[in-house]
């Protein structure tokens, strides 16, 4: 579920924010919180859920999420790389 999830950030169907809230609160906590997915999970966010008080903006949140599920799916085998 979090690879289909972070394939769908990548290929810009589902917002980054609203990804990475998925990812944390459907496979994340499931799967024990494993270390790759640990940059998805703390980006997770949704733009109702934002405080300015957090330092960064949504944007840049959104920008780390795509990022981290980038990376995420990078490290799949390269057999595993359909979208």
């Amino acid at each position: 579920m979090a690879y289909r999830i972070a394939r769908r950030i990548v290929n810009r169907s589902l917002d980054p924010a609203t990804g990475s809230h998925l990812i944390r609160a459907d496979a994340a906590h499931d799967l024990g919180c494993p270390d790759d997915l640990l940059p998805l999970v703390g980006c997770a966010s949704t733009p109702e859920d934002w405080d300015e008080s957090w330092g960064d903006s949504i944007e840049t949140l959104k920008k780390e999420a795509y990022e981290a599920a980038e990376h995420l799916l990078n490290r799949l085998p390269s057999g595993e790389h359909t979208t």
